[in-house]
């Protein structure tokens, strides 16, 4: 696999594992100020879920391209 499939495997994964974490550790506000939404977390914490998004597509892209290296798979074609 070349480096732009491994790329490409790289950003469709971290967008798929930065929604996956998104809804952990969300807490709502009890009393919200008036003009904000009941549905806002109080501490969204993007950092840490950009980083565990991070790191899992990581793991993910590395998994992938190990497959290809053992060559369980072929991604070439026939």
């Amino acid at each position: 696999m070349n480096w732009v499939g491994l790329l490409g495997t790289y950003f469709v994964s971290w967008f798929i594992c930065l929604l996956a974490v998104l809804p952990i550790g969300v807490q709502r506000t009890d009393d919200p100020e008036p003009g904000h939404d009941s549905g806002a977390p109080v501490h969204p914490l993007m950092w840490w879920k950009a980083g565990a998004a991070t790191l899992l597509a990581a793991v993910i892209t590395g998994g992938v391209w190990m497959i290809g290296v053992l060559g369980w798979v072929n991604f070439r074609p026939l």
